[in-house]
């Protein structure tokens, strides 16, 4: 199998969502590193993020005797493994995990967790 095939394999099995988080994490990753490049090695675990409403929400909620267990969608996480730039800039092999909001139209912050 040619490495275009296997390629394409891999970003087949990828959601819209994830599309969409790596295209924000790309143009992050560029605003950084303007003279050299970076190398993204893995993107992996990207997920939802749910939480619950807030402490008023669910107070108004048992008084009027509806359902407090409502857990909504609050944004998305992708972790980035990558070899360049951070936003200090040092040079080497990072990890970051990345937060974006709910309709993935912006990245929220970046945290280097290795």
């Amino acid at each position: 199998m040619t490495l275009v095939s296997l390629l394409f394999l891999v970003s087949c099995g990828q959601s819209p969502q994830q599309e969409k988080a790596q295209r924000l994490v790309k143009l992050y990753l560029d605003s950084l590193d303007i003279t050299t490049k970076y190398k993204v090695i893995e993107y992996r675990d990207f997920h939802p993020i749910y939480g619950v409403e807030d402490d008023s929400t669910q107070v108004s909620r048992k008084k009027s005797g509806k359902s407090n267990s409502d857990h909504k969608l609050r944004g998305w996480v992708i972790y980035v493994q990558y070899v360049g730039k951070d936003e200090f800039g040092n040079n080497g092999d990072h990890l970051y995990q990345f937060a974006f909001n709910q309709d993935l139209s912006k990245l929220i912050v970046g945290i280097e967790v290795k």
